[in-house]
């Protein structure tokens, strides 16, 4: 059985009369929390601690009380303690998995230090937190709380972040609830059970998505998917966030190319491991000839090509079109799809591009890559040159630092070293994603080329797909492509 599990507020205390007023102000305002009772057999003993059968995940404030008995007193000096409670914690929540900021009650700031010390190291720190003494139980309440802890994050990322989350809870539950409400009037109308009459909604929403009556025997198993799709399409044009926040943002802001690469795959690519046909699923391809043909096409400079590449091709039949099976099929189960080919291309030497960028360089001793594989104006060769031979990035300079901020931000990335090897007016055939991070944290980019598309039969006994590029960019690409296929010309004589 499913069971809902969204607590936002996780609070830790070995006495629950200490923090009952506290609890019962979240319940009052339907605050999501949850707390873990210390049971006692007598008060000579020390407190039982429930646990959670899997550590939680999603909690986003932890009010805790660091000096828990049974937890915090086994004695052998503040390393142990410090440790007892992380490990206290752990049962509890999944730190290494959440952000969450943690309010701290305890005289002790060493021990605190300490704590965040061993949390930082396990990669497993919170991203905020704040220290006070514990109150008295009767000042406890939400308002005291709210005054010295949560109020912090007004106009933060973080209270960014946790309006958007809060929205697609409620905005999931105002959907959940408008269908489930037609539903009902159906069924009492029909004199049918709840439970049947949604499955024939579901039933009727993946005939729409499928563009039939009924559903094929062909098409069961996959009749909730179907559903589901319509179900998500809706939900993203119900969906309301609160656009009223305001926070100052940066205007001249950088990102190391580690950092893109892995927001990039996080949010446009996902690495796969399977052999089910989708819209945007892409997979290498064997062939040494077509695998020269385009590296000579979209590769044009001597270092570039001694870059590991590997042919790739993209499934562009839509998945529309995969439920309606408007593709070619053999008798022997092979499948004939239309397909975008292109090379994966590995960015070489990572550090080389990116990391003089960075505050906390490294020296880079590649000046040669960076040069052949970057074209740039003689300004920024200068800074460049004098990022590298002083092995740091002088932050201190403010007014240089944004006068070539935007260029260097272009120069790391490795779509601006690929697109500039052409001519001025750069090749429209030529679809090149943002650097993206491969498996074993390799920085890799896709370079499409808009004149290999072509239907070729796919064999799901001995194919497997790598990468499944998400909505937006498979959508971007297509688009690009319908333009560059769809460009008209005339013949008019010129004079």
């Amino acid at each position: 059985m499913w069971y809902p599990q969204n607590p936002k507020i996780l609070v830790v205390d070995d006495q629950h009369k200490d923090v009952k007023l506290l609890l019962e102000s979240f319940t009052s305002k339907g605050i999501p929390h949850i707390y873990f009772e210390a049971k006692r057999n007598s008060e000579l003993e020390p407190p039982v601690y429930s646990f959670p059968e899997k550590p939680l995940l999603g909690v986003r404030f932890v009010v805790l009380d660091i000096e828990l008995e049974g937890v915090t007193d086994i004695g052998g000096g503040d390393k142990n303690v410090a440790l007892a409670l992380i490990n206290h914690l752990r049962k509890l929540m999944n730190l290494k998995e959440s952000s969450y900021a943690v309010l701290f009650w305890t005289k002790r700031k060493d021990l605190i230090e300490l704590v965040l010390d061993y949390l930082k190291k396990a990669n497993e720190e919170p991203i905020a937190s704040f220290n006070m003494e514990k109150p008295a139980a009767s000042d406890l309440n939400l308002e005291y709380i709210n005054q010295k802890f949560f109020s912090s994050f007004h106009n933060d990322a973080f209270e960014f972040l946790l309006t958007w989350e809060d929205a697609i809870y409620k905005n999931a539950a105002n959907f959940v609830n408008t269908i489930s409400n037609i539903v009902k009037q159906e069924s009492n109308a029909q004199k049918t059970e709840w439970s049947d009459t949604m499955k024939v909604v579901l039933s009727k929403l993946a005939s729409s998505y499928l563009g039939t009556k009924k559903i094929a025997t062909s098409k069961i198993n996959d009749a909730v998917k179907y559903a589901t799709e319509v179900f998500n399409k809706s939900f993203l044009e119900e969906l309301k966030i609160d656009d009223s926040q305001q926070i100052e943002l940066p205007q001249s802001a950088f990102l190391s190319l580690n950092t893109i690469a892995k927001l990039n795959e996080f949010l446009f690519v996902e690495n796969v491991k399977d052999n089910i046909i989708s819209n945007g699923k892409v997979f290498f391809l064997e062939s040494e000839r077509l695998h020269n043909i385009l590296k000579r096409s979209i590769v044009r400079n001597s270092e570039l090509d001694k870059w590991e590449t590997k042919l790739i091709a993209a499934i562009l039949t839509p998945n529309c079109d995969l439920a309606h099976n408007k593709f070619l099929k053999e008798e022997n189960g092979i499948e004939h799809h239309r397909t975008l080919l292109g090379l994966k291309i590995i960015v070489q030497d990572s550090d080389s591009f990116g990391a003089c960028f960075e505050h906390n360089a490294k020296r880079s001793t590649r000046k040669k890559d960076i040069n052949t594989i970057i074209e740039i104006d003689l300004s920024l060769s200068k800074a460049l040159a004098d990022c590298i031979s002083s092995g740091k990035f002088n932050v201190d300079a403010e007014k240089e630092f944004k006068a070539i901020d935007q260029k260097i931000r272009k120069a790391t990335q490795l779509k601006t070293k690929i697109m500039e090897r052409f001519p001025e007016n750069r090749p429209e055939y030529l679809y090149v994603t943002q650097p993206f991070m491969d498996e074993n944290n390799k920085i890799a980019i896709f370079a499409f080329h808009f004149g290999a598309v072509m239907t070729i039969p796919i064999d799901l006994s001995r194919i497997n797909f790598n990468y499944l590029m998400k909505n937006d960019l498979i959508s971007d690409l297509q688009t690009k492509l319908a333009n560059h296929v769809n460009r008209l010309g005339h013949s008019m004589l010129e004079f």
